[in-house]
């Protein structure tokens, strides 16, 4: 009985560090603030509106052609976001455009549906004779680039708002209701089931075993399957476990994964120190989806006119220039 004992313990010891070296799929969608890969999980405006561009230093049809290009580029950031006329309660996206020498700077002013712009930022400068030419090509790659900044800016409000709201998860805890784990050989149900409630909770998250108020739902699910005999001809099992996490109107937020290889039926009864593994490994990548998704550690943007910096505005003289105006002064910059 004695030796039994002792070569389960060792078979689960050998198990913990397998799944310790495990593998964690974290979804990211707001891996940090600045990255261009940033996306936008809930911005404060309903729906943005992108005005009509009037000073963008295109014609006509170039001025147009870059506002829907936006469209499309902050469509595919996940901003809602449409091209029209602006309307009462109206969060607005006004885009235009200055020179300075022979490179223009696009500019991004987004205003609340009470007329206080909240926020402003000047895209990447391009070459005046590029953007003068109004093709297309080059437009939607301007406003790709774009769509990152006003993704950024977007974000930067929502913290701001989040940061003023004494209910939001910037200033409390993140209330988690725990379904439980199913699918577990022997007591894993049990075991990983404890041992979460014991990892997860901190100082921003807390976790309930009702529904109510929750304001994201954690579940577990477990697969063992027969695997491969091992390179010492030891029969092996593959141990999938799935986290999924989902956001109050309960819509995924995120997944966490964890698959491994453990000696075969060395989980059939017990699974002792490998869930507590389990379950520490989880908790850290459930906190994270959470975090990305609540957006709780986004930075809120400075006031336009008090901490930012300053931004060249669009003076009267380079309102009145059209393409040709642009290409003339490259041209000049160029023969110097």
């Amino acid at each position: 009985m004695k030796k039994e004992t002792k070569g389960l313990v060792t078979a689960l010891s050998m198990a913990s560090m397998v799944f310790l070296a495990g593998c964690v799929d974290i979804p990211r969608p707001f891996r940090h603030p600045d990255e261009a890969t940033q996306k936008l999980s809930s911005p404060p405006p309903s729906r943005l509106v992108i005005v009509p561009a009037t000073q963008t230093l295109l014609d006509n049809k170039g001025s147009e052609l870059w506002r829907q290009d936006m469209v499309k580029a902050l469509v595919s950031q996940t901003v809602p976001v449409v091209a029209r006329e602006a309307s009462e309660g109206d969060w607005l996206l006004a885009v235009s455009a200055s020179i300075t020498g022979n490179q223009v700077t696009p500019l991004y002013v987004i205003t609340d549906p009470g007329g206080k712009e909240r926020a402003r930022k000047q895209g990447e400068p391009v070459a005046a004779n590029l953007w003068s030419s109004g093709d297309p090509v080059f437009l939607d790659a301007v406003a790709q680039q774009g769509a990152v900044v006003v993704s950024g800016m977007l974000t930067g409000i929502q913290a701001q708002t989040m940061a003023q709201d004494p209910k939001s998860l910037k200033n409390r805890a993140a209330k988690v209701y725990f379904v439980g784990v199913k699918g577990a050989p022997g007591d894993g149900n049990i075991s990983i089931a404890r041992q979460f409630y014991k990892s997860f909770p901190d100082k921003m998250n807390i976790i309930q075993t009702t529904p109510k108020e929750a304001d994201f739902t954690v579940s577990c699910q477990v697969s063992v399957t027969a695997g491969a005999k091992g390179t010492t001809g030891h029969p092996l099992d593959n141990v999938e476990i799935v986290w999924t996490v989902l956001n109050k109107e309960g819509k995924e937020a995120g997944k966490v994964s964890q698959l491994n290889a453990v000696a075969a039926h060395s989980l059939d009864k017990f699974w002792d120190s490998v869930a507590t593994v389990v379950a520490e490994e989880a908790a850290g990548g459930i906190k994270q989806v959470i975090t990305n998704n609540s957006g709780r550690n986004n930075r809120p943007l400075p006031e336009p006119n008090a901490h930012s910096p300053s931004y060249p505005s669009i003076g009267e003289e380079e309102k009145d220039r059209g393409p040709n105006d642009i290409q003339a002064n490259s041209s000049a910059k160029n023969q110097e």
